[in-house]
């Protein structure tokens, strides 16, 4: 059954500590949509298991890390921004605005012989995550709203998130 929930706050204090039997550690940043792209496709790659739905996930969840994350686009924002087609438009604007010019998003991807856990960390406020679960789906005609969901129930066994709401763990078991 796939979980959303907050992992245990010893958990953070750095993954490979906790897993000294990790095979495989790697580690990336990314700043653009396009970047993000190439970079879910080569990690899904790099695990070489699922690698058509780990990818799909991170997409989602490295979408997320840029526009709500660094950028800051609110869910209201970013209808409006759909609506009116200018969604492109004011990533590209808002990547270069002296407050978001330097952010970047880290991932990390740790690989064992029974799991792959991913961590992405943005360097936005965080966000309500325990709100994913209390609404259960959004409208099918919303513009926005299900890409967690989507990774959550299609692409990862779990998903758990920091307290603040600006990192997430992806787990994938073999």
């Amino acid at each position: 059954m796939n979980t959303i929930y907050q992992a245990p706050v010893d958990s953070f204090t750095g993954f490979n500590m906790n897993y000294p039997h990790v095979m495989k550690s790697y580690a990336f940043t990314f700043k653009t949509i396009e970047e993000a792209y190439r970079l879910a496709h080569t990690i899904a790659e790099i695990c070489n298991f699922n690698e058509k739905k780990i990818e799909l996930g991170l997409n989602e969840v490295f979408f997320n890390a840029i526009e709500h994350g660094n950028l800051n686009i609110s869910n209201k924002e970013k209808t409006e921004l759909r609506v009116q087609n200018h969604w492109q438009e004011e990533i590209q604007k808002r990547l270069n605005e002296p407050e978001h010019r330097l952010k970047y998003v880290d991932v990390q991807v740790d690989i064992t012989p029974d799991l792959i856990c991913i961590k992405v960390t943005d360097q936005g406020n965080g966000f309500d995550w325990k709100a994913l679960e209390e609404n259960a789906l959004p409208s099918p005609l919303a513009y926005h709203g299900r890409g967690l969901l989507v990774a959550k129930s299609m692409c990862f066994d779990n998903l758990e998130f920091s307290k603040k709401g600006n990192q997430v763990y992806c787990w994938i078991y073999k």
